[in-house]
Protein backbone atom coordinates (compact mmCIF):
# COMPACT_ATOMS: atom_id res chain seq x y z
CA UNK A 1 0.00 0.00 0.00
CA UNK A 2 1.60 3.14 -1.01
CA UNK A 3 4.53 2.39 -2.78
CA UNK A 4 4.01 5.80 -4.40
CA UNK A 5 2.38 8.11 -1.90
CA UNK A 6 -1.43 8.34 -3.36
CA UNK A 7 -0.87 7.04 -6.77
CA UNK A 8 -1.97 3.71 -8.52
CA UNK A 9 0.37 1.39 -9.74
CA UNK A 10 -0.47 0.78 -13.46
CA UNK A 11 2.45 -1.34 -14.83
CA UNK A 12 4.93 -3.84 -13.20
CA UNK A 13 7.69 -5.14 -14.72
CA UNK A 14 10.08 -7.56 -12.41
CA UNK A 15 13.37 -8.18 -13.53
CA UNK A 16 16.20 -10.10 -11.32
CA UNK A 17 14.71 -9.06 -7.84
CA UNK A 18 13.18 -5.99 -8.34
CA UNK A 19 9.80 -4.49 -9.28
CA UNK A 20 10.28 -1.19 -12.15
CA UNK A 21 6.55 0.41 -11.51
CA UNK A 22 4.60 2.85 -12.79
CA UNK A 23 1.81 4.90 -11.39
CA UNK A 24 -1.79 6.91 -12.05
CA UNK A 25 -2.50 9.82 -9.64
CA UNK A 26 -5.92 8.64 -11.23
CA UNK A 27 -5.85 6.37 -8.18
CA UNK A 28 -9.33 6.81 -6.24
CA UNK A 29 -7.71 8.74 -3.67
CA UNK A 30 -8.48 12.18 -5.29
CA UNK A 31 -4.88 12.69 -6.11
CA UNK A 32 -5.49 13.74 -9.52
CA UNK A 33 -7.41 16.96 -9.23
CA UNK A 34 -4.08 18.04 -6.87
CA UNK A 35 -1.96 19.85 -9.59
CA UNK A 36 1.61 19.36 -7.37
CA UNK A 37 1.34 15.45 -8.01
CA UNK A 38 2.77 13.62 -10.60
CA UNK A 39 2.33 9.89 -11.98
CA UNK A 40 6.16 8.28 -11.31
CA UNK A 41 8.46 5.88 -11.73
CA UNK A 42 9.56 3.22 -8.83
CA UNK A 43 11.67 0.23 -8.31
CA UNK A 44 11.09 -1.87 -5.45
CA UNK A 45 13.23 -4.72 -3.81
CA UNK A 46 11.25 -7.74 -3.46
CA UNK A 47 13.56 -9.17 -1.24
CA UNK A 48 13.96 -6.63 1.16
CA UNK A 49 10.52 -5.86 0.64
CA UNK A 50 10.90 -2.14 0.58
CA UNK A 51 10.83 0.88 -2.48
CA UNK A 52 15.20 1.55 -2.90
CA UNK A 53 13.63 4.31 -6.01
CA UNK A 54 11.33 7.04 -7.37
CA UNK A 55 11.55 8.84 -9.73
CA UNK A 56 9.63 12.36 -11.53
CA UNK A 57 9.91 12.32 -14.89
CA UNK A 58 10.10 16.37 -15.18
CA UNK A 59 13.55 15.40 -13.48
CA UNK A 60 14.91 14.17 -17.41
CA UNK A 61 12.29 15.25 -20.01
CA UNK A 62 11.72 18.87 -20.97
CA UNK A 63 8.24 19.92 -22.06
CA UNK A 64 6.06 17.79 -20.08
CA UNK A 65 2.82 19.03 -18.55
CA UNK A 66 2.89 20.14 -15.70
CA UNK A 67 1.07 17.20 -14.36
CA UNK A 68 1.66 14.27 -15.16
CA UNK A 69 -1.86 12.06 -14.86
CA UNK A 70 -0.18 8.75 -15.66
CA UNK A 71 2.90 7.15 -17.06
CA UNK A 72 1.22 5.40 -19.98
CA UNK A 73 3.69 2.50 -20.32
CA UNK A 74 6.65 0.83 -19.30
CA UNK A 75 8.47 -2.54 -20.31
CA UNK A 76 11.88 -4.20 -20.52
CA UNK A 77 14.17 -4.06 -23.24
CA UNK A 78 14.82 -7.42 -24.50
CA UNK A 79 18.18 -7.38 -24.26
CA UNK A 80 18.03 -6.38 -20.58
CA UNK A 81 20.61 -8.65 -19.08
CA UNK A 82 23.11 -6.82 -21.39
CA UNK A 83 22.07 -3.16 -21.47
CA UNK A 84 19.85 -2.91 -17.89
CA UNK A 85 17.42 -1.22 -20.47
CA UNK A 86 13.87 0.29 -19.61
CA UNK A 87 11.50 1.78 -21.60
CA UNK A 88 9.04 3.70 -21.06
CA UNK A 89 6.04 6.11 -22.69
CA UNK A 90 4.71 9.50 -20.96
CA UNK A 91 2.62 11.98 -22.78
CA UNK A 92 4.10 12.14 -26.44
CA UNK A 93 7.52 10.99 -25.39
CA UNK A 94 9.51 7.85 -25.70
CA UNK A 95 12.23 7.58 -22.76
CA UNK A 96 14.61 4.82 -21.85
CA UNK A 97 15.43 4.18 -18.04
CA UNK A 98 17.45 1.89 -16.16
CA UNK A 99 18.50 1.25 -12.31
CA UNK A 100 22.10 1.17 -10.90
CA UNK A 101 21.80 -1.49 -8.25
CA UNK A 102 25.33 -0.88 -6.76
CA UNK A 103 24.30 3.24 -6.40
CA UNK A 104 20.87 2.85 -5.95
CA UNK A 105 20.29 5.58 -9.04
CA UNK A 106 18.02 5.94 -11.79
CA UNK A 107 19.06 6.92 -15.30
CA UNK A 108 16.57 8.62 -17.75
CA UNK A 109 16.72 9.30 -21.42
CA UNK A 110 14.00 10.90 -23.68
CA UNK A 111 14.48 9.14 -26.58
CA UNK A 112 11.61 10.20 -28.75
CA UNK A 113 8.84 12.82 -29.14
CA UNK A 114 6.18 12.16 -31.39
CA UNK A 115 3.49 14.58 -32.65
CA UNK A 116 1.00 15.46 -29.40
CA UNK A 117 -1.97 16.12 -31.96
CA UNK A 118 -1.76 11.94 -32.53
CA UNK A 119 -0.35 10.51 -29.97
CA UNK A 120 -0.58 12.32 -26.70
CA UNK A 121 -1.34 9.94 -24.05
CA UNK A 122 -1.63 12.49 -21.53
CA UNK A 123 -5.06 14.02 -21.95
CA UNK A 124 -7.37 10.99 -21.56
CA UNK A 125 -7.09 7.16 -21.33
CA UNK A 126 -8.54 6.86 -25.20
CA UNK A 127 -5.12 7.99 -26.15
CA UNK A 128 -3.16 5.51 -24.25
CA UNK A 129 -1.27 3.15 -26.25
CA UNK A 130 -1.43 -0.75 -26.49
CA UNK A 131 1.54 -2.83 -24.80
CA UNK A 132 5.13 -2.55 -25.85
CA UNK A 133 5.59 -5.27 -28.69
CA UNK A 134 9.19 -6.56 -29.54
CA UNK A 135 10.64 -8.86 -32.10
CA UNK A 136 13.64 -10.83 -32.42
CA UNK A 137 15.42 -8.30 -35.06
CA UNK A 138 15.58 -4.76 -32.63
CA UNK A 139 12.40 -3.47 -33.08
CA UNK A 140 9.40 -1.79 -30.94
CA UNK A 141 6.14 -1.24 -31.65
CA UNK A 142 3.59 0.92 -30.33
CA UNK A 143 0.07 1.05 -31.37
CA UNK A 144 -1.83 3.95 -30.25
CA UNK A 145 -5.92 3.77 -30.19
CA UNK A 146 -6.09 7.52 -31.74
CA UNK A 147 -5.02 8.67 -35.32
CA UNK A 148 -1.43 7.88 -33.89
CA UNK A 149 -1.89 4.63 -35.74
CA UNK A 150 1.20 1.52 -35.43
CA UNK A 151 4.91 2.95 -34.88
CA UNK A 152 8.07 0.68 -35.55
CA UNK A 153 10.82 2.02 -33.96
CA UNK A 154 14.45 0.64 -34.21
CA UNK A 155 15.53 0.30 -30.45
CA UNK A 156 19.06 0.85 -31.34
CA UNK A 157 17.75 4.44 -33.06
CA UNK A 158 14.86 5.66 -32.21
CA UNK A 159 15.28 8.96 -33.40
CA UNK A 160 16.20 8.24 -37.18
CA UNK A 161 14.73 5.45 -37.79
CA UNK A 162 10.91 5.46 -36.58
CA UNK A 163 8.15 4.42 -39.21
CA UNK A 164 4.28 4.57 -39.38
CA UNK A 165 3.26 1.50 -40.65
CA UNK A 166 -0.55 2.16 -40.41
CA UNK A 167 -2.73 4.97 -39.79
CA UNK A 168 -6.04 4.73 -37.73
Amino acid sequence: RNVVQDQAIINLVYHDGYLYGATSVRGGTGAADREDLSAKLFVYDVENKKKVAEVDLHDYINGLPKQIKMIAGIAADPNIDENGRMWGLVSETLFSWSFDKDTGKVTVKEELSFDKSTCNTSSNRDSMPRPFVFDDVGYMYLAFNNNGGLRKINLNDPKDNVRILQTA
